[in-house]
């Protein structure tokens, strides 16, 4: 006899499971999903490689390249932050570039750098890889919603996440978010899996998972301890699943941190930009750019902060060793929340507010894209908030989960500088689940589709009557 699980669902495999017209469906929504993102890329490595880059996407090629010539995770040139920026170039001596790289994580710069092995420096590959990736994320929500509620919430789910414009912008740049919109997806998935069955197998895969994610951004670590309550609350039966899931994710950034201590004598497990993004989100100019009553005020403020505030205090600090550097940004940081803490908290529900604004600001996208993206994220935002209020009643579980994934995004970013595309694949993504969730229900056919434990009500009483 089968063992039990907690959820009624038994999810076979994915799509060889579905047969006819259901099948071809899938696969066209896979494959749009794909193709969206590749052409979109694609265009923008040919026609606008500028913004295909960008300014993160040059740090990560260079960095992509000192891997591949042998010269180990390292950066080539100074960046904002760094007291070389602010130099003449005369002074600069030849040994400090390349410099081992502590500032961000460092998987997505080894994804771009198997790239350039395969294929060469071409940007047109990684469009390419950045649409698999993203694709392979939309994979995971959609066994994550076919195992939770019903094939028919994950096939909406599945359209959802595939045409909406500011996923298929971010998934088709040089930016992290393809990866780490993967890895927070499975993250989430093996989770729910350990709700289902194998509660300390899936829970060393979550582990695993979320330190893959945390080492694409650093802002993944919040979702840890979100993730351990909702283990506690939800596997009383097998507590060491959540001893697992955080041996596991530690034993994940290990290695980093092993690094990092080799190069710079400090044990860094996340990245060296907490200091600098902890005072970046918190200071005088901050408060007026977040509490600003325009986006042109804003980017103004914007401006402001990175091209004057900025070079300002990286010349007050003078040149120093990384714990120096460190310790000059925290003191800064915590400089401002001491002495003005009603400013501070003000800052707070401005960056809060900021975070749910159903709209990106102009500064990372063009300001046509600006208009686009609010008239898809503002009804994905009422369908999926509805979504989740529904979820409390009929799958109050995975309404945490969400609640969990969406409070650790949130919690990351307000705490240091926040900007809309962070938020994506903490709340837009997930948004796209309960959003279909919220579709299904407006239908009273479906609602016995929306919940498997319904379905299997549903067939255990027909079965009683035959």
């Amino acid at each position: 006899m089968a063992k039990p699980h907690s959820l009624a669902y038994n999810a076979p495999h994915v799509i060889a499971s579905v047969s006819g017209p259901a099948r071809a469906r899938l696969v066209a929504w896979f494959a749009l999903c794909f193709l969206l993102r590749a052409a979109v890329g694609i265009w923008l490595a040919v026609e606008k490689p500028s913004q295909f880059v960008g300014g993160d996407g040059t740090e990560y090629l260079d960095t992509a390249r000192n891997i591949v010539a042998g010269r180990g995770y390292a950066i080539s040139f100074p960046r904002l932050w760094d007291w070389e920026c602010h130099q003449p170039k005369s002074e600069i001596p030849a040994s400090a570039f390349p410099r081992s790289e502590v500032f961000r994580p460092p998987l997505y710069s080894i994804a771009l750098a198997a790239v350039a092995v395969v294929c060469g420096e071409r940007l047109w590959a990684i469009a390419v890889l950045n649409a698999l990736l993203s694709t392979a994320a939309g994979w995971f929500l959609f066994d994550l919603a076919r195992r939770a509620f019903s094939a028919r919430v994950a096939e909406i789910t599945l359209l959802i996440y595939a045409i909406y414009p500011l996923g298929v912008m971010l998934g088709a740049r040089i930016a992290s978010e393809s990866l780490f919109g993967l890895c927070l997806g499975a993250t989430a998935w093996a989770l729910w899996r350990a709700k289902e069955d194998r509660p300390v197998t899936f829970a060393v895969v979550a582990g695993v998972c979320l330190g893959l994610a945390t080492l694409t951004r650093s802002n993944g670590v919040f979702l840890w301890p979100f993730a351990v309550v909702w283990l506690l609350i939800y596997l009383r039966t097998h507590r060491l699943a959540m001893v697992w899931f955080t041996l596991f994710f530690t034993l994940t950034l290990l290695p980093w941190g092993v690094r990092n201590h080799a190069v710079t004598g400090k044990w860094i497990f996340l990245s060296a930009s907490g200091s600098y993004n902890l005072w970046l989100g918190n200071n005088e100019t901050a408060y007026r750019m977040f509490t600003a009553r325009s986006s042109s005020e804003y980017d103004a403020m914007g401006r402001i902060l990175l091209g004057e505030v900025v070079p300002q205090k990286v010349r007050e600090m003078g040149p120093r060793d990384l714990a120096g550097v460190q310790e000059f940004w925290y003191g800064e940081a915590l400089k401002f929340i001491r002495t003005k803490p009603a400013l501070w908290l003000k800052l707070v529900l401005a960056k809060s507010v900021e975070f749910w604004r159903p709209y990106v600001r102009p500064v990372f996208f063009p300001q046509s894209y600006v208009w686009l993206s609010m008239l898809s994220t503002l009804p994905l935002f009422v369908l999926g908030g509805w979504g989740v209020a529904l979820l409390f009643r009929h799958q109050p579980a995975f309404a945490w989960l969400l609640i969990a994934i969406g409070a650790a995004g949130m919690a990351g970013l307000v705490l240091s500088h926040v900007h809309v595309r962070l938020r994506v694949p903490f709340v837009d993504t997930f948004f796209a689940l309960s959003a279909a969730y919220t579709l299904c229900s407006f239908r009273r056919a479906d609602h016995s589709a929306l919940s498997p434990a319904t379905s299997r009500e549903k067939s255990t009483t027909q079965t009683k009557q035959q």
